[in-house]
C-alpha cells in the first residue's frame, strides 16, 4: 500500500468517524421533538 493511498483511506475513515456523532445528535433532536 502506498503512503498516499494509506493517508487518503485514513482521512476517509476519520471523516466517517466524525459524521457519526452528527447523525446521532440529529436523530436524538428529532426524537425529542413533541
Amino acid at each position: 500500500m502506498t503512503l498516499s493511498g494509506f493517508s487518503r483511506r485514513l482521512t476517509e475513515d476519520l471523516i466517517h468517524f466524525m459524521q457519526i456523532p452528527q447523525k446521532w445528535v440529529q436523530y436524538r433532536l428529532l426524537a425529542l421533538r413533541p
